[in-house]
């Protein structure tokens, strides 16, 4: 029995030390999943899903910008864009606090809080509304819309990150017609007219777009039939707005310079933006000290009883240029409409030295004389501008501007010529020229919506100069005087008719000169139409009647006699007359997506326009005699083909046009035709850090009076690398082409002569160029200033 309880106390001890270390074993294995389950909880990573739709049409949005940041709103995390059916994920994400960005162009951008993610989370369907702007009473919310008379541009995000400045904006939206310089960084319109461009609304010059940087910019409007508001002889205008900016200071710098000859170019601006006050100086500068500049030239001249036959070959010969700018700007803002007031002082200058080019002619195979031209041309250019825009509660909008404009000019001209054959005595004839013009100009807008579907604008617009010139020739002074008053104004009604958008106005221009002792003054009316119907959501179709008078530049009406060798002279001719332009043009437009074709038809009539007369023989002074006169009319039909195409979410672009000139002149002794067909294309291709572009330009060939002009075809290509906020580009004009940059060839019926103009630093130019910007501050709110600039200096060179 003693045995019995001492073995059922041994197997109790035993019992009970086995459940013990059972428990204990049970408690680790707990704690060591616990463990695990907070391991596995800590290093766990989250999702948010979502999609991204119109708020209107319900319809979803693709390539909307999904922006994943920090609690603080600083770093971004992660980032993403909807796909086709406007849904995104972002993936492994931490468990922690978030801002959750949304943006997509035409649309508001929407900021949401998401607090302590700690599981996978589906925020449902993500309405934006659309960031709608009014246009013309054309509604628009996409980044690409066709108006009644414009294009409008939201430039993307891709966009803005690939560019480093308006002009590289704006080269990167394909904009039908213009053609685009790479080398230069300057763009014309394929239209034959001027290109104006406004940032926020008023004039602008080219230059001005390097100051403008990309994250400032809302949208681009393309008016390609821009109506009497824009002035005179406008063949298209681009309107550049900004959206809020920054206070505090902006500033950058674009240094270029070709590794092949002795060019280079600078520019530089500063701005210092307070909340209602602005400052800006800009300053820029080029200068040239290029060879391979000469004329080769084929000319007979047929007199009354004998032929004289010239070939003349020029001396490659330097040519040295140079100039330079400072602006200085102040802005002020005067309400909470962005009203503002705005100062602008600027001083330019131009500086040629004295360049000289050397030829040789022969006559009949034989060599006949030498002859050398010199000239030198220096020109001060100041101006102050005072612009006021005015908003009012109403929507009214009141623009006034005034202009004070000096230039100063020296310019001389000396022409000589040694015979080979020592008996005919030497020629030679030089005049220096003492410049003054001064002007004042003032225009006054007021825009008024009438209702939301009908627009009233009315303008004025006065021109008042005085050009006093002094041509010093040898062993005579000829002084001239010429005044010139201007008037012009325009009312204007734009609205809508169910689909239909029309813009119609008309204005009255009066022109009074006083050259010496000779008046003059003129009257004309001119009604402007635009009309654009939508055949489809793609398809547009848009007609444009205008009808601008076109003045003669100063020079063409001056008296003075200029002699341009020892058998030719040419006059200037004080009757000429302002004449009307009357231009019509039918457009059909396609556009999606990525994607733009176009069609157009452009019909320019001119009545009794100025140009040049066939030379005529002056048996008193055995000379042929150039001169000026209004001729009967002037044709030139143009068919355009345009396209545009983005591919690889806006990284390769491709565009191109053709078009086709037919040039008619009737003249008052002439009848001259021609038709040309040329072409373009440019291709871009953007990386994160690295891009290239390219574009070719065909040979132009164009037919005015007698002369037709062929000018050489170009090739540009361009390379660039981001270090930063520096941009390095290397850039080479005309690879491995050496041709005549303009061939030039008169055919009458007393003088035949072609003209081969060389600029041989042109083919194979090499350049480099540096460009950096930077900002800091604040959001606020950017205004730009009027260019009303008169740069007609009236001197006969």
């Amino acid at each position: 029995m003693t045995y019995t309880n001492k073995t059922d106390n041994c197997m109790l001890k035993n019992a009970m030390r086995s459940q013990a270390q059972a428990f204990l074993s049970l408690r680790k294995k707990l704690c060591l999943v616990l463990l695990c389950a907070i391991q596995m909880v800590c290093a766990q990573s989250f999702s948010i899903s979502g999609k991204i739709s119109d708020n209107t049409t319900r319809k979803p949005i693709k390539a909307a910008q999904i922006t994943l940041l920090a609690a603080d709103g600083v770093s971004a995390k992660a980032a993403i864009a909807s796909n086709e059916d406007g849904k995104f994920a972002l993936n492994g994400l931490s468990p922690s606090s978030y801002l959750l960005r949304i943006t997509s162009v035409g649309y508001k951008p929407m900021l949401l809080t998401i607090v302590e993610l700690n599981k996978d989370t589906d925020l449902g369907e993500l309405l934006l509304k659309p960031d709608t702007v009014q246009l013309g009473e054309v509604m628009v919310s996409a980044n690409l819309q066709k108006n009644a008379d414009r294009w409008v541009f939201y430039p993307s995000d891709a966009i803005k990150r690939q560019s480093t400045d308006a002009y590289d904006v704006l080269q990167r939206m394909a904009l039908p017609d213009l053609q685009f310089d790479l080398m230069n960084r300057t763009l014309s319109s394929q239209k034959g007219g001027t290109l104006q461009i406004r940032i926020n609304g008023v004039p602008s010059k080219q230059s001005d777009l390097a100051a403008l940087q990309p994250q400032d910019i809302a949208r681009v409007e393309y008016i390609d039939n821009p109506g009497i508001v824009y002035g005179d002889g406008v063949a298209a205008v681009l309107l550049v707005h900004t959206k809020r900016g920054y206070e505090g200071m902006q500033g950058g710098v674009q240094i270029a310079h070709a590794l092949t000859t002795k060019q280079g170019n600078a520019y530089a601006y500063l701005k210092i933006v307070g909340q209602k006050h602005q400052l800006a100086i800009t300053i820029d500068g080029l200068y040239k000290s290029v060879g391979g500049v000469f004329n080769n030239s084929d000319k007979t001249l047929r007199y009354p009883a004998n032929e004289l036959t010239l070939n003349t070959k020029g001396d490659d010969k330097a040519y040295r240029y140079r100039n330079g700018s400072v602006k200085l700007e102040y802005n002020k803002l005067l309400d909470t409409r962005n009203s503002f007031f705005n100062i602008v002082a600027n001083y330019a200058t131009s500086r040629q030295p004295e360049n000289v080019s050397q030829s040789h002619a022969q006559s009949n195979g034989a060599p006949f004389f030498s002859e050398a031209l010199l000239t030198r041309d220096r020109t001060h250019n100041a101006s102050l501008d005072f612009y006021l825009d005015k908003q009012f509660a109403s929507k009214a909008n009141l623009l006034a501007n005034l202009t004070a404009t000096y230039i100063g000019s020296d310019y001389r001209r000396a022409y000589s010529k040694a015979y080979h054959a020592a008996a005919q005595p030497a020629f030679s004839n030089a005049y220096d020229v003492d410049g003054k013009h001064k002007s004042v100009i003032g225009e006054v807008i007021f825009k008024q919506p009438l209702s939301k579907q009908l627009n009233l604008t009315i303008g004025t617009h006065n021109r008042l100069s005085k050009t006093n010139n002094t041509y010093v020739a040898t062993n005579t002074t000829t002084p001239t005087s010429l005044l010139n008053f201007n008037n012009y104004d325009y009312v204007e009604l734009s609205g809508m008719l169910g689909k239909l958008a029309y813009s119609v106005g008309g204005g009255y221009s009066f022109y009074r000169m006083k050259n010496d002792s000779l008046v003059a003054q003129y009257h004309f009316f001119r009604p402007s139409l635009t009309l654009s119907y939508p055949l489809s959501k793609a398809f547009r179709l848009q007609y444009y009647l205008g009808i601008n008078p076109v003045e003669p530049q100063l020079a063409m009406l001056s008296s003075f006699v200029q002699t341009q060798s020892e058998y030719e002279l040419r006059k200037g001719n004080p009757h000429l007359k302002p004449y009307q332009a009357y231009i019509n043009q039918l457009s059909l437009s396609f556009q999606k997506q990525e994607t733009m074709l176009g069609f157009v038809t452009y019909l320019h009539y001119s009545n009794h326009p100025f140009t040049n007369n066939p030379p005529v023989y002056d048996a008193a002074t055995n000379m042929f005699v150039y001169t000026s006169a209004n001729q009967h009319s002037f044709t030139h039909l143009q068919m355009r083909l345009y396209a545009s195409q983005s591919l690889f979410s806006q990284s390769l672009r491709l565009s191109g046009w053709l078009t086709l000139n037919r040039y008619i002149n009737n003249g008052l002794s002439f009848f001259t035709t021609y038709t040309d067909v040329i072409g373009s294309l440019s291709a871009s291709y953007d990386r994160p850090k690295w891009g290239l572009q390219a574009s070719f330009r065909s040979a132009i060939t164009t037919m005015f009076n007698q002369t037709k002009t062929r000018t050489a075809p170009n090739l540009q290509l361009s390379a660039y690398y981001n270090l930063h906020r520096l941009r390095c580009t290397l850039s080479i004009n005309n690879p491995f082409m050496s041709t005549a940059t303009t061939v030039s060839t008169m055919n009458s019926e007393l003088i035949s002569a072609t003209t081969y103009k060389f600029a041989k630093y042109k083919d194979n130019l090499v350049q480099l160029s540096l460009r950096y910007s930077f900002r800091k501050g604040k959001v606020r709110n950017l205004q730009k200033q009027m260019d009303n600039a008169d740069n007609d200096a009236g001197v006969v060179k």
